[in-house]
């Protein structure tokens, strides 16, 4: 088994300095520039679109990246994410942040080394030369030090292909589950129309009026009812900002004493109410999910608790997401002040649509049975993430 080391036939180059290439050369067509933040695990995802002019690019010509080429991160959590640059690309530049290893093909198979670059054996190497905490990165002269076991040719084709089959199948599995919101964004539109427009000349009512009681629309407790030294590693779950904006897909590590949250009562969250982000990304909504257990809310997000003879929680919720009506009043509310929050007496007067009750639970039951495939798509998600995991570790142990 060889190993792709010093020596070896390929090349290493980063990107120009910032002198070189600097933001007021990005034009809005040309040659494409490459970004750490377009490269992924095994993929290109070129995301906002910057270039620089032929003439620039002539100029910058020994950080050229054609199709075939690795592109690979030098920063990151972790760094040296690696991903082959495709056919399907135009010749680009790389910035300084990315390492280009353009392959001689007699000698390595690049799907190949762009594997190994990502896994766990290649990951634990590269962290014994990687500095800084809040930035992790390396430089090029320690990447160059890297070692990649390499066997024999049609070896590491044949590694690759199983490889890129078993990461075919996962990805299309995540696929299916995003297009999941995509299709809820369809159905909504389809049934209640765009709300800013109103085309179907829906009621408009202000949001107090849908609240289950005059409390229903509350923010959390202020600083001085709840101190940080009350905060406990168990017990009743206290929630905030970085919740609401990942939909309850994070876990919270502070929790309150029984007592302490039978005296916030007040602030409590159930199984459906909507609970929304007043300061930072102010407004930013998510239901609190049905099968987690009687929460307590920061002093950061607030809670609007619905009665359900008049509206239901999801219908709201995507109301409250989709209406460029919606966001502007609160919008409006937040504005001008040192740090973005919203006034809640002021919020219960912002005006949403009501469409009938029989329509919005239809919507609810669309994407309650949205929610069960949902589940099961995750499900089976893991399930191709665990055996691709496991193919990786095989692959790079020799057993593959």
């Amino acid at each position: 088994m060889g190993e792709l080391a010093a020596g070896t036939p390929y090349s290493l180059v980063i990107g120009p300095f910032g002198s070189d290439l600097k933001t007021s050369d990005y034009t809005d067509q040309g040659v494409p520039i490459v970004f750490v933040r377009d490269v992924q695990p095994g993929r290109y995802a070129p995301k906002t679109r910057k270039y620089v002019s032929e003439r620039k690019a002539k100029k910058l010509a020994p950080h050229t990246v054609r199709p075939g080429d690795l592109v690979i991160t030098k920063m990151g959590l972790p760094p040296c994410v690696a991903a082959v640059y495709p056919d399907s690309q135009p010749v680009g530049i790389v910035t300084a942040d990315i390492i280009k290893m353009a392959i001689d093909s007699t000698t390595a198979d690049r799907e190949y080394v762009g594997r190994y670059l990502n896994s766990p054996f290649a990951k634990r190497e590269i962290a014994r030369f990687t500095f800084g905490v809040t930035r992790p990165k390396v430089t090029l002269r320690e990447f160059k030090e890297l070692q990649i076991p390499l066997p024999p040719l049609p070896e590491q084709k044949r590694i690759a292909a199983i490889l890129d089959k078993a990461d075919a199948v996962r990805r299309k599995r995540q696929r299916a589950i995003d297009l999941t919101e995509e299709f809820l964004r369809s159905v909504f539109l389809d049934m209640f129309g765009m709300p800013a427009f109103n085309k179907q000349k829906f009621p408009r009512v202000a949001l107090h009026e849908i609240a289950a009681n005059g409390d229903g629309i509350k923010c959390g407790p202020f600083g001085t009812q709840l101190a940080k030294s009350e905060y406990q590693r168990t017990g009743v779950p206290l929630w905030g900002i970085k919740h609401v904006n990942s939909h309850f897909s994070k876990a919270t590590d502070e929790f309150l004493t029984e007592q302490k949250a039978n005296a916030l009562a007040p602030y409590s969250l159930v199984p459906g109410d909507l609970v929304m982000t007043r300061k930072g990304t102010v407004g930013n909504c998510s239901i609190y999910p049905r099968d987690f257990p009687s929460g307590i809310m920061h002093s950061d997000v607030l809670r609007v608790r619905l009665n359900p003879k008049k509206s239901t929680p999801h219908f709201m919720s995507w109301q409250l997401s989709l209406s460029q009506d919606a966001a502007h009043q609160i919008s409006l509310l937040s504005h001008g002040a040192i740090m973005a929050g919203i006034n809640v007496t002021k919020l219960k007067a912002i005006e949403i649509l009501l469409p009938p009750l029989p329509m919005q639970q239809q919507f609810d039951a669309i994407v309650a049975k949205q929610a069960e495939l949902a589940r099961l798509q995750e499900a089976k998600s893991t399930a191709e993430s665990d055996l691709f995991n496991s193919l990786v570790q095989r692959a790079f142990r020799g057993e593959l």
